[in-house]
């Protein structure tokens, strides 16, 4: 299924029938998907798996346990995972229910891995493993984020729109919110929902 239109696709019980117990959340780097994806984990009460934090190490390392350490949390009933690492999208996908793509526009995708690079390296946040961001490796190499932006945002576009059509997705329903408006109308209605 795919349908642009937010207010249809609240959740559990509405209107089309779309029951979100499986939940993978994607989009390109900076479209919001911790923050999107934290919200929904608070209003459905579903485990909340980041699959940068399981893929990486200490000094930027990647983790060799990383597709043992996703197998084991996809088991779970309930959950919603969100990433794009594609080594381990085939079994995330098909243990899904739902896939939200958070397709945002170009500009607002860059501003933001922009800005919040920069707010990363002056505050020297914290990420996974305790890893911190350097100006260098951010603004000097084709894997800093604002690169990698560029790099990656109409190839996930092309990518996603293949595989949703794919026979061994089938079973997924694909929602697709292509503005900042459409994600909070999303988060809006579910959490209404939530409270009838």
């Amino acid at each position: 299924m795919d349908d642009t239109s937010p207010p249809d696709n609240r959740g559990p019980g509405f209107g089309k029938g779309i029951i979100m117990k499986r939940i993978a959340v994607i989009g390109t780097s900076c479209s919001g998907k911790t923050t999107f994806s934290k919200a929904l984990s608070n209003f459905l009460g579903y485990s909340h798996i980041e699959l940068d934090g399981l893929f990486w190490g200490e000094n930027w390392t990647r983790r060799k346990e990383f597709v043992r350490d996703v197998e084991t949390c996809i088991q779970k009933d309930k959950w919603i995972v969100e990433g794009n690492y594609g080594k381990v999208r085939g079994a995330i996908w098909q243990r899904a229910t739902t896939v939200i793509f958070l397709d945002l526009p170009f500009h607002i995708i860059f501003y933001r891995a922009v800005t919040r690079t920069i707010k990363r390296i002056i505050t020297k946040e914290q990420l996974f493993s305790d890893n911190v961001e350097t100006f260098k490796d951010a603004f000097f190499s084709i894997e800093g984020i604002p690169f990698w932006v560029i790099k990656t945002y109409r190839k996930r576009k092309l990518t996603y729109g293949a595989l949703k059509k794919k026979d061994a997705y089938s079973h997924i329903d694909f929602i697709q919110l292509p503005s900042k408006k459409a994600v909070d109308q999303f988060l809006i209605h579910l959490k209404a929902d939530r409270a009838i």
